[in-house]
C-alpha cells in the first residue's frame, strides 16, 4: 500500500480539473474509495465532479479459459 499512497501524493498536488486517475493494481477492494479518494480531497479536488477516479484490477486467473489479459473485466468508481 505504501508504493500507491506514496505515488498519489506525488502526483496529488499537480493534478488539476478534469482529468481521469486509473489505479491499476492489485489490492483489495476499496482501495480506490477508502485511500485515494481521500487524498485527492486532501488538495482540494472531489471526485465525480473536479476529477474522474476509476480502479482496473491488475490481475490474471490463471485456469479460467474464458477471460484472457485482454479480455478481463475492468469497473470505475466515480
Amino acid at each position: 500500500m505504501s508504493f500507491i499512497v506514496d505515488s498519489l501524493r506525488a502526483m496529488a498536488p499537480h493534478m488539476r480539473s478534469d482529468q481521469l486517475l486509473i489505479l491499476e493494481s492489485t489490492t483489495y477492494p476499496g482501495t480506490t474509495e477508502e485511500i485515494l479518494v481521500p487524498i485527492l480531497e486532501e488538495v482540494g479536488l472531489r471526485p465525480g465532479r473536479d476529477v474522474e477516479v476509476a480502479f482496473s484490477p491488475e490481475r490474471t486467473d490463471p485456469g479460467n479459459k474464458a477471460y484472457s489479459t485482454r479480455t478481463i473485466p475492468r469497473s470505475s468508481v466515480a
